[in-house]
């Protein structure tokens, strides 16, 4: 009785896992049709209360089944600005990006150059890199090699 329990149990799994796997794969082969929209040569703004969070210049710019998530491809220039209305990352470029509308976080890699422009002095601080982030609910940017 032992042995049949055991391969019914076993049977039942893989005939589960069989089924999953499957059910995988119809969501992968579900999202390579879904629509999208793409524009090229665009600027994308994000606002909080009536100021400006970011505007970024785009060369390539996709839009899939999140409304709120767009692709970006080739970013011309950028600029991210500070809670008063400052820019304070400026001429941001890069070759990949990933824009969340939503929570206003921006991801950028690739050959990244930017200048940062600190808001108490004069000077200018030149940065390049192959990552950046800017996540305005922490009002936090990092740049990383």
């Amino acid at each position: 009785m032992k042995k049949y329990g055991f391969s019914i149990v076993t049977f039942i799994i893989l005939s589960f896992l069989f089924f999953v796997y499957k059910d995988a794969q119809i969501i992968l082969d579900k999202s390579k049709r879904n629509s999208y929209v793409e524009q090229q040569n665009t600027t994308t703004v994000g606002y909080e209360n009536g100021l400006p969070v970011f505007t970024i210049d785009i060369q390539k710019l996709r839009q899939e089944n999140y409304r709120h998530i767009l692709i970006a491809s080739n970013i011309n220039n950028g600029t991210i600005y500070n809670a008063d209305g400052d820019n304070i990352i400026q001429q941001l470029t890069g070759d990949y990006g990933r824009i969340n509308t939503n929570i206003k976080s921006i991801l950028v890699t690739g050959n990244i150059n930017a200048i940062i422009r600190p808001v108490q002095t004069n000077r200018f601080i030149n940065v390049i890199s192959d990552q950046f982030h800017y996540n305005h609910n922490k009002r936090e940017a990092t740049f990383q090699n």
